[in-house]
């Protein structure tokens, strides 16, 4: 357990030549002829799960990893750089080059538990109770540093599991209170031998907790207490018993931690957040633009980016100019033509448009892309918005309805959030079903402080604000997409691209299409009526009940009643058809008949 085998089919050359993303995994660790000679076989710390793959484009030879079941022998035929470097004993941890060999193999691969393949194995199974240094030394202080080898070796392993090695000063200065301390120099040896791997599960805090229990039963003591909430609790009641005046015992200014609270004055009087489009994109963390293919989204993106780079009101709005970096992951190439096209219908140098750019396609799932991209955008200065275009394209393999993966991307983002100050905008598809908003997994709305929609209604679109933090009703923008003629290429073809042309958008937004036939009508009306009623969006189900209450079966004095009532199912398709042509608009299992934005706290 912990351990992954890697087995290489073919790689070894006539001449004994390997291919290099193999010589950069197995360089470091154990590495093997296998039985036929032509085949490699290395070992590394770590489970990368189990997966084989027979070739890849540019690569035609296998590999096969074993992580927590199949069949794979030691030959005892080392390769040459074991012998070389001394790592007959040595197995290595994963390595980047072997993340990015199986990331480029199977896909982002994880173990079995979802831990990080490149952390301690053992460490996995049995991670750290996160005891404060100064609960130690309490925990410490109940317990004989003169009681037996054993138990004292074993407290010395529980610290240095706990505080990863960190810890040796706290054994150290107990251990001097016992009759078998050897010094700190024999001591300190002891204590790096903790750092070798085993098979046994590591010794944790649990154990010293076990054992001081005991030890305070034995002194007739009751047990310590460590839960940090009881022990502000006891701190605050310490200090209330002391106050015989009145006075008060604290306040807020005496409080250190990160939890401050300041009166509702002081709050309310707080600057506004600022925006980087007034009213439209929020200064704030995390922004998402979706649409469907062809809907023009990334053209939407580009005009909105060029106008925050270079300062310039957009829709009459006002623009704080903001440094721009661009993550072309979805066509670098027809982004290329894009903004070519876009400085030629607005008569500005490309080469002096603010605006950077990044072609290369990180992977947002491996965070050793992300601290790349993270470098490469200091590198050049910085960012004030970072535009990810397309989220799809930097999730290669992710799957987009599991939190698991797309969360961890949304931490990544997040992340480069953090490490630049930049906001991050990313660039999304719709579903298959376009009235169910953004695809995939339903938490990159909730994420996310501004989510914008773009449509496509024959030869108009819209930008509709779908969510907007802090903001007030939804907003809602028309364009259509210009051809612009950049020149002749080398086969004598027109080189021609799009540029968005603004709209005015009609008083009340987009004229959307009516309800038709009977039920439909009955929906319609239903919704209407309870947000006459709740003034604001209303539950599905509602909707369907008040729907059933008015429209009654249809038996007439001499009609036998129907078989089966079908009314229930004809209506919830009659709201699901309302909502695909754009007449409602659903959200979590509510609907309303305009676009759904924040409401007052900010919630969607």
């Amino acid at each position: 357990m912990g351990i992954t085998a890697l087995d290489f089919d073919h790689v070894v050359g006539p001449d004994g030549a390997i291919p290099p993303e193999v010589m950069a995994v197995i360089g470091d660790t154990y590495a093997e002829f296998s039985p036929s000679g032509t085949g490699l076989r290395a070992f590394v710390k770590g489970d990368l799960g189990n997966h084989k793959s027979t070739s890849a484009p540019g690569q035609p030879w296998g590999v096969e990893f074993f992580g927590s079941s199949g069949y794979c022998t030691f030959t005892g035929l080392p390769y040459w750089t074991t012998d070389a470097f001394d790592n007959a004993e040595t197995i290595a941890p994963i390595s980047p080059a072997l993340e990015a060999l199986a990331t480029a193999r199977f896909g982002p691969t994880r173990s079995p538990n979802g831990c990080d393949p490149t952390s301690d194995p053992f460490e996995t199974f049995t991670p750290r109770l996160g005891v404060p240094a100064a609960e130690i030394e309490a925990m410490l202080a109940d317990l004989d540093p003169s009681m037996g080898r054993d138990g004292w070796i074993r407290v010395g392993m529980a610290l240095h599991h706990e505080t990863g090695g960190e810890g040796f000063a706290l054994w150290d200065a107990w251990s001097s209170g016992g009759a078998q301390y050897p010094g700190t120099d024999a001591l300190e040896a002891q204590w790096l031998s903790f750092d070798r791997p085993s098979s046994r599960q590591p010794v944790t805090m649990a154990s010293v907790k076990k054992m001081v229990a005991v030890a305070r039963a034995a002194k007739g003591l009751p047990p310590q207490t460590f839960d940090p909430i009881s022990r502000v609790v006891e701190d605050a009641q310490a200090a209330l018993s002391q106050v015989t005046d009145g006075s008060v015992v604290a306040t807020p200014e005496d409080y250190g931690g990160r939890y401050p609270i300041i009166s509702m004055g002081e709050f309310s009087r707080r600057r506004l957040p600022p925006w980087i489009i007034k009213g439209v994109v929020p200064d704030a963390d995390l922004g998402v633009i979706f649409g469907q293919s062809g809907s023009g989204k990334s053209f939407f993106v580009i005009d909105m980016a060029l106008a925050i780079a270079r300062g310039i009101p957009w829709r009459g709005r006002k623009v704080n100019q903001r440094r721009v970096q661009y993550l072309a992951a979805e066509g670098a190439g027809g982004v290329a033509v894009r903004l070519r096209a876009y400085a030629e219908a607005r008569h500005i140098d490309v080469n002096v448009t603010p605006l950077g750019v990044l072609s290369a396609v990180p992977n947002f799932l491996i965070e050793s892309d992300v601290a790349e991209v993270v470098e490469a955008i200091l590198a050049a200065g910085g960012a004030h918005l970072i535009i990810v275009d397309t989220l799809a394209q930097v999730t290669p393999g992710a799957n987009e309805n599991a939190g698991e993966d797309m969360g961890l991307a949304l931490r990544h983002a997040r992340r480069i959030k953090d490490a630049t100050g930049a906001m991050v905008l990313l660039v999304h598809h719709s579903g298959k079903d376009a009235s169910k908003g953004a695809r995939g997994w339903s938490g990159l709305k909730a994420a996310a402080d501004v989510e914008i929609e773009i449509r496509r209604e024959q030869e108009a679109r819209w930008a509709t604000v779908t969510k907007l933090k802090d903001g007030g009703d939804a907003i809602e923008f028309r364009f259509r997409l210009d051809p612009v003629d950049l020149g002749i290429d080398d086969d004598d073809d027109h080189i021609t691209s799009m540029v968005v042309e603004h709209m005015d958008t009609p008083e009340g937004g987009r004229s959307r299409p009516k309800p038709r036939g009977e039920n439909q009508l009955i929906v319609f009306e239903a919704v209407q009526q309870l947000q006459a009623s709740s003034g604001g969006r209303v539950r599905e189900s509602a909707v369907i009940e008040y729907a059933l209450a008015v429209k009654p079966l249809d038996t007439g004095p001499d009609r036998e009643p129907p078989r089966r009532d079908n009314r229930r199912s004809n209506l919830e398709r009659a709201l699901g058809d309302l909502v695909r042509k754009g007449v409602l608009f659903r959200e979590g299992g509510e609907v309303s008949t305009s676009p759904i934005a924040a409401d007052e706290t900010g919630e969607v």
